[in-house]
């Protein structure tokens, strides 16, 4: 029995489609419709593929993802050498940057142009866990997390993915950042 529309009743919402099914060949097929696409995409988040060949568009993306961050970013790269700083110089002044690592290639470059950014106002820090257990490469903000299936040092240098997570994933991970990042020891 479906709800009628007179007067003093309400019509129920209708449910937005997300499946559909055939029947092809004596088999059920399903198909996932514009409905399902955009439920998935919420849950989900979404991935791009970073294509070298188009490697200049590719950092100036990245450069635009880095300037739009908000608060507090967390940066976790196995990888940090004065390309990851350059990089991140695309951020906000007014955003502080913790950044995890457990390689650094210490160079007088890196040095300089941390001691340069720090100088200029900028509220960078760089700490090392006390057991390499980091492998995953991400950046959370305050309102976003993307894991990079490279690091920053090398971004556009070769094919990789850019997952943009959902806030599930982020919350825990903010978590699990503050956690090793409590018991982790200051650079330089």
């Amino acid at each position: 029995m479906s709800p009628t529309t007179g007067a003093g009743t309400m019509a129920a919402p209708r449910e937005v489609r997300t499946l559909d099914r055939r029947r092809r060949k004596g088999r059920h097929e399903y198909f996932l419709l514009a409905g399902g696409k955009t439920r998935i995409a919420a849950v989900c988040g979404s991935v791009t593929m970073v294509d070298p060949a188009k490697a200049v568009q590719e950092v100036v993306q990245l450069h635009q993802f880095l300037g739009a961050l908000f608060g507090d970013i967390r940066v976790c790269d196995p990888y940090f050498d004065y390309a990851t700083v350059e990089h991140l110089d695309a951020c906000s002044p007014q955003c502080t940057i913790d950044i995890l690592t457990t390689n650094i290639r210490d160079s007088g470059k890196l040095r300089r142009l941390l001691n340069v950014a720090q100088a200029s106002g900028r509220d960078i820090h760089v700490r090392l866990p006390a057991r390499p257990v980091l492998h995953d490469r991400f950046i959370i903000d305050d309102r976003s997390m993307l894991i990079l299936g490279t690091n920053l040092n090398g971004f556009g240098k070769k094919q990789c993915f850019v997952v943009r997570t959902a806030e599930n994933v982020r919350v825990g991970m903010i978590r699990w950042f503050g956690g090793l990042w409590g018991m982790a020891k200051e650079w330089p």
